[in-house]
Order: structure tokens, then C-alpha cells, then sequence
């Protein structure tokens, strides 16, 4: 990415970080729909591409560029783990200590 014009790689950054974000909701709000493995399977191609694209910024870029996709690869994740339902009634309590 560093022998790409600037413009070229800062687009490029900006499109698989914003595709990635989106992945990620779609897998979340897809679950349990007919969509559920096309989301998933979505969302692990743009979590591998953008591993990819933060080990590449870390070592071709200057230090504030990789910064981007390495936050967006933790919101990635975040968002693909947390559980935004409220139906359990609030927090519960683990049991058995």
C-alpha cells in the first residue's frame, strides 16, 4: 500500500474499514434469519481483510494511519460478540459462588 498514491490508499482504508463496520452489524442482527451464514461468512472475510490491511498499515505507513483499522478491527470484534438484546430482564447474577 505505500507505493499506491496517498488518495488511493487513504480510499482504500475508509472503504474495507466502512464495509467492515457493516459486516459486523449484519452478522450481529442476522441471527437466527435465513441470512445468518452469508452475514457470518461476510463478516469473517472482512475481519480477515482487515487483519490483513492493519499489519500492512503497521508496516508500510506512518504510525497514524494504522491506527484506524486497528480500532475498527476491535470494534469489529465488539460488535460481532456483545449481545444488544434485552430480553433477559436486565443483569443477572452468576450463581454458585
Amino acid at each position: 500500500m505505500a507505493t499506491l498514491q496517498p488518495s488511493i490508499s487513504l480510499w482504500v482504508l475508509a472503504s474495507v474499514q466502512l464495509l467492515g463496520i457493516a459486516s459486523a452489524w449484519l452478522a450481529r442482527f442476522s441471527e437466527g434469519s435465513k441470512h445468518q451464514t452469508r452475514c457470518q461468512r461476510l463478516f469473517m472475510l472482512c475481519l480477515f481483510a482487515m487483519g490483513s490491511l492493519t499489519m500492512a498499515a503497521a508496516i508500510g505507513l506512518q504510525p497514524p494511519y494504522w491506527l484506524a483499522p486497528a480500532a475498527t478491527l476491535a470494534l469489529m470484534i465488539l460488535v460481532a460478540i456483545c449481545d444488544f438484546s434485552h430480553s433477559r430482564g436486565g443483569l443477572t447474577r452468576a450463581t454458585g459462588f
